[in-house]
């Protein structure tokens, strides 16, 4: 009986442990930070503001299915640029508390409208623009469409897309499955460690089908669908010629596991002079987790401020 009794009490506790973690999870992926909102032709937007009022502005621009908080809040990017800079977020419209609509003509290439809107309403002549994944591409597209306003862009789990290129587009959550060219080995560091959640590249792979699964259950499905069609997405890519036009100051950061990794290497091929980030064993949803890659966008933010003498060209990671 006394053996029944131990096996009674170890199951009652890992349920309680489960339950435990279940309600963490659940709080970690619905909880928000309530900021202020403004009117981008229509659409209120829901925002926030950290870190240093005098500081150089910062506009955070989250990824598709995500939020402030999902994509740059819980996993301490906010915190560790508020340090040094007047750090922006905002809810793209369709995702968090922004507002939603299922019509595709109201996403795409007004998605980057909202970037300056934001500048607008912020009272902004320019700012450093980070997008993440969906994000990125946004960001890119800004500074191509209007790079007087734009500090610099760096581009989180996402590179370029050639328009003329007949090709599928690639899917973030699958790992890389060819490599198109190659890449230029010296701008890729060994890389050994892994900071993602997890520890092991196999469960954090168990996480992506959740975290898709999730990201439709707390957000708009139609706003999404509307958000990633095709009409949408293909307004949001620029050309070859307008990309090596570029002057603004360029970063790119991509993991080596992420499924789109190779429009980060033909962002590289393109523009050879941009700095660089590839780690290994990191995928698109874990990138934005590791702390190497908040100290390399930390970095690479410090040395393209206003005043700073510093190359913008970084050719690898820093370790630590």
């Amino acid at each position: 009986m006394r053996w029944i009794k131990r096996i009674a009490f170890a199951v009652v506790a890992l349920l309680v442990l489960l339950g435990i973690g279940l309600a963490t999870l659940l709080y970690f992926l619905t909880s928000r930070v309530e900021g202020d909102y403004f009117d981008a032709n229509g659409f209120t937007i829901h925002y926030t503001v950290d870190g240093n009022a005098t500081g150089e502005p910062v506009i955070l621009i989250h990824g598709l299915g995500a939020n402030i908080d999902l994509n740059w809040r819980r996993p301490g990017t906010i915190g560790r640029l508020a340090r040094d800079f007047h750090v922006i977020s905002y809810d793209l419209r369709g995702h968090g508390l922004s507002d939603r609509s299922h019509d595709a003509a109201d996403y795409g290439i007004e998605l980057v409208h909202d970037v300056f809107r934001m500048m607008d309403h912020a009272g902004l002549e320019s700012a450093h623009l980070v997008g993440y994944s969906m994000g990125g591409f946004v960001a890119l597209k800004a500074a191509a469409e209007n790079p007087e306003r734009v500090r610099s862009v760096s581009v989180a789990a996402a590179g370029w897309r050639d328009p003329r290129s007949d090709e599928p587009l690639l899917k973030p959550y699958r790992s890389p499955q060819h490599q198109p060219r190659p890449i230029q080995e010296a701008r890729i560091p060994n890389d050994p460690d892994f900071e993602g959640w997890g520890g092991r590249p196999f469960l954090v792979r168990l996480a992506d089908p959740f975290r898709d699964y999730v990201g439709e259950k707390i957000g708009d499905e139609g706003s999404f669908r509307a958000c990633k069609s095709d009409e949408s997405l293909e307004s949001l890519q620029i050309t070859q010629e307008e990309l090596e036009a570029l002057t603004t100051p360029i970063a790119c950061f991509i993991g080596d596991d992420d499924g789109l990794l190779w429009y980060a290497h033909d962002l590289l091929e393109v523009r050879p002079d941009i700095a660089y980030f590839e780690y290994g064993r990191l995928n698109h949803l874990t990138l934005g987790m590791a702390g190497r890659f908040r100290r390399d966008l930390h970095a690479f933010l410090l040395e393209n401020a206003s005043g700073n003498s510093k190359p913008a060209v970084v050719a690898a990671p820093s370790g630590g």
